[in-house]
């Protein structure tokens, strides 16, 4: 009874802990997820993270090499 009682709380823990990195893991990507929105671009078609576009003159998204 004694082993059983010892395994039994080992089982607790591990899942505890697989349960604590899940979540941890899911923090970690949510925000990673927000930032990498991704846009065509209006001249050459080619799609890339917003933050490395720019508006050109009709407010339309281009990359840096136009």
């Amino acid at each position: 009874m004694g082993l059983t009682r010892v395994l039994l709380i080992a089982l607790v823990v591990w899942l505890a802990l697989v349960f604590i990195r899940r979540q941890l893991g899911q923090m970690r990507r949510r925000p990673e997820q927000a930032q990498a929105r991704l846009v065509r671009c209006a001249r050459c078609g080619i799609y890339l993270p917003e933050s490395e576009t720019k508006p050109d003159a009709n407010q339309a998204r281009i990359c840096a090499h136009h």
